[in-house]
């Protein structure tokens, strides 16, 4: 990164890991000695899930621009000094979009697509197919973030609703061998369910449509089953 001439805090958020993680955390915050940043750690309890290991960071990080970014590095950190440019140009909010990754699973492409598609239909909202969690958010946006009450926040959702001035970047993302993912194809539908319903009065009004059918349904069909167990003919059972 060249030098813009800020000084950075670098946040580790450690969401519950199972290697040595937490301990080389700790090594680094005893032994930043930065003029430049400074390290911090966050290390949670348990492992609570990508979204919330990222608002930990968020809520925790008390600069004027705050950049998210996967520690597995599959998204490149060369990008970092686009983000802050554009954010020295007067953008609020730059996010990135990855473009379309070969190396992902057919199934994964097929259900992020499908996802997109369903979410912008029952939302109202237009979340652009492949934007990620790597992005910079000015502090006025950051104290709007920090502000909402949701227990279970849906960012991308959040971050393409508050409005302010937005722009996006483009990037490919860097494949890594021999990488186990934990984020697991439940992981991924609750996260798809939750940002659906964070968003969304539409399911409720299908909800309730859907139960007013199958009332009205249920009240013609006890009244044919009535009017034939009483002047007509019916199987055994079929009144009860």
């Amino acid at each position: 990164i060249k030098d813009f001439g800020y000084k950075f805090e670098l946040i580790i958020v450690d969401d519950g890991s199972i290697d040595n993680t937490t301990n080389e955390i700790i090594k680094l915050t005893q032994n930043s000695n930065y003029s430049s940043f400074i390290i911090k750690g966050i290390i949670l309890s348990k492992n609570f899930g990508h979204q919330k290991a990222l608002e930990a960071g968020i809520n925790y990080a008390s600069g004027d621009a705050v950049i998210s970014i996967d520690a597995d590095l599959e998204q490149p950190p060369e990008l970092l000094t686009e983000l802050i440019t554009f954010w020295e140009k007067g953008y609020d909010i730059v996010y990135t979009i990855r473009e379309n990754d070969k190396s992902l699973s057919l199934f994964k492409r097929i259900t992020s697509k499908v996802f997109y598609k369903v979410y912008n239909f029952l939302t109202g909202y237009k979340i652009e197919q492949g934007v990620a969690d790597y992005r910079l958010l000015d502090k006025k946006v950051v104290k709007v973030f920090k502000s909402m009450p949701e227990h279970n926040k849906f960012i991308r959702g959040i971050i393409d609703w508050v409005g302010f001035e937005k722009i996006s970047i483009k990037y490919k993302s860097i494949s890594i061998k021999n990488r186990n993912s934990r984020y697991t194809l439940s992981k991924m539908v609750n996260l798809a369910l939750n940002g659906i319903i964070s968003f969304s009065p539409r399911l409720l009004y299908l909800s309730f449509v859907i139960g007013l059918v199958t009332l009205i349904f249920s009240i013609f069909y006890s009244i044919i089953i009535l009017y034939l167990y009483f002047f007509g003919d019916t199987s055994p059972g079929q009144a009860s």
